[in-house]
């Protein structure tokens, strides 16, 4: 079942935020998952529908999944764009359609406000997330743009 989450759901939303940052990206600096960081930010875009969507997968009366996305103005016309910040299913829950209906309901929830465009990030690791990045083209999503990120706490 896909939902719009709560603020009970954000210890459960932390949790699963830093396995992604773990399991995912194979590092858990960059990002403070942590509850007294990232409550209010959460809490935010719960209770505000100004400031994005947050939406919850759950299975087995558990929350497996998540994805969040804000609104930005960002084109020259200022016409709002939606942008995916963290989107991620429990590894154990994966193929079964939870994120992709979880990507529909914040599209769904973006369109009914007017929303003209929304953007999904992806890794540059392209033997990765060359399946997903199919997945998103089926999906009506195009590569736009390329970014780089560095770790400053290497060097």
């Amino acid at each position: 079942m896909i939902r719009k989450a709560t603020i009970e759901d954000i210890p459960r939303i932390c949790e699963l935020g830093l396995a992604e940052w773990i399991l995912e990206k194979g590092w858990a600096t960059g990002v403070d998952w942590s509850l007294n960081t990232t409550w209010g930010n959460l809490a935010t875009v719960i209770t505000d529908d100004r400031a994005g969507e947050l939406f919850v997968a759950e299975d087995d009366d558990k929350i497996v999944g998540f994805f969040l996305a804000h609104y930005e103005a960002f084109t020259t016309d200022m016409v709002p764009v939606c942008h995916e910040v963290a989107w991620f299913v429990d590894p154990a829950y994966r193929d079964r359609g939870h994120g992709f209906k979880l990507a529909e309901a914040v599209e769904e929830a973006a369109r009914v406000k007017g929303v003209k465009s929304m953007s999904l990030g992806i890794s540059l690791n392209v033997t990765k997330h060359e399946k997903l990045l199919e997945q998103y083209t089926r999906r009506g999503y195009h590569p736009f743009q390329l970014m780089a990120f560095k770790r400053l706490d290497q060097e």
